[in-house]
């Protein structure tokens, strides 16, 4: 997670938020989270965390996101599918992303 916040800051110098959105029932993200909580003050981030449990949910956490604040997705969701949800909400802005974000990927390092 560390290396996904470095990432985003290299990408998009002046973020100062980053929303990771997350399924509510899934440990493994908890976990994730804190990693980012953690490692975010070396960096001058701040971590939003939501937690979602349907896709409506996840939708209105995705809107709630505002321009120029980055986003974290987890590497798995399989019942909400968060990370592809994440591409689709900011390919469709314009086909510009409106956001910052950082999705991993198996194999990734990240």
């Amino acid at each position: 997670m560390p290396k996904r916040l470095e990432t985003l800051k290299a990408v998009a110098p002046g973020l100062r938020r980053v929303w990771f959105i997350y399924p509510t029932d899934d440990p493994a993200s908890v976990a994730v989270l804190e990693q980012a909580r953690r490692a975010a003050p070396a960096l001058d981030l701040e971590v939003m965390a939501r937690a979602v449990r349907t896709p409506d949910e996840l939708a209105r956490a995705l809107k709630a996101v505002r321009s120029g604040d980055g986003l974290l997705a987890p590497d798995r969701t399989p019942a909400l599918d968060i990370p592809d949800r994440v591409l689709q909400t900011s390919l469709a802005a314009a086909h510009r992303p409106r956001w910052p974000r950082c999705r991993g990927s198996t194999g990734s390092g990240f």
